[in-house]
């Protein structure tokens, strides 16, 4: 049960079909997923987790590869959407990172929409050269990708899982997140974790989870950790992903 009020509003702020989460996140690979996918057209279900709400002894889900320790925070979103028509149009997003800039979220501090990540180009390796974006055929092998963001920060991308109707992957930071000299998300600090698979029935359903280490020392306002990861949702569904309304105003 929620023992944080502020986590507890959020959650019914975002996602109302969602009353109460009584246990820990879930992943669609083993175990059923929480949330529930919301059905096609409508916004995905949103969760958010404090680390108290998790505790200390938290075991993710297996496949997501994380290790058991202290989290800030976990948030999950899930959803199904019509989009594209073949795994390999999934990828090519996955893939494709230079496309990021494009991306904006609501920022529940400054109350207006920010870019997710005003520049951002794909790399050799950590401290590796610039180049193109990632090929399909490139990270469907299940090779890491990396990216650099705007403030510097280099991430490793991995896809886990290909198939036909079925992808996995993550992405974590593995250089520091900075604000002039100072850390504010060491490496590793940040996890993300994607299932996106093809229903029985047409439609994709897609699953989440981002993880905040309890260590990190840059926060914000929650919401806006919300709207990115809904904007990310929406990168991938095809939605823009500045529409009215944000999952958290």
């Amino acid at each position: 049960m929620f023992r944080s009020l502020s986590a507890l509003l959020l959650l019914l702020l975002v996602a109302p079909r969602l009353a109460l989460a009584t246990e820990p996140p879930a992943l669609p690979c083993g175990d059923a997923a929480l949330p529930l996918a919301t059905s096609v057209g409508a916004p995905p279900a949103v969760a958010v987790w404090s680390g108290s709400d998790l505790g200390p002894a938290w075991r993710p889900p297996a496949c997501t590869g994380w290790q058991p320790g202290p989290t800030r925070f976990a948030i999950a979103v899930a959803g199904q959407f019509n989009g594209p028509s073949t795994i390999d149009d999934i990828l090519a997003r996955v893939g494709g990172v230079s496309q990021l800039k494009s991306v904006r979220y609501w920022s529940v501090t400054g109350k207006k929409w920010k870019g997710l990540m005003p520049s951002v180009r794909a790399v050799t390796a950590v401290n590796g050269k610039e180049r193109a974006d990632f090929s399909v055929a490139e990270i469907h092998s299940g090779q890491d990708f990396h990216f650099v963001a705007s403030d510097n920060t280099t991430y490793r991308g991995r896809v886990m899982q290909a198939t036909k109707d079925r992808v996995a992957f993550s992405v974590e930071n593995l250089t520091p997140v900075k604000l002039v000299l100072v850390p504010l998300f060491h490496p590793g600090d940040i996890k993300f974790f994607c299932i996106i698979e093809r229903r029985p029935d047409g439609p994709w359903s897609y699953h989440s989870l981002l993880r905040i280490d309890a260590n990190a020392t840059g926060m914000g306002e929650d919401g806006s950790y919300v709207n990115r990861a809904v904007a990310y949702y929406r990168y991938i569904a095809g939605i823009p992903t500045d529409q009215e309304p944000p999952a958290v105003r």
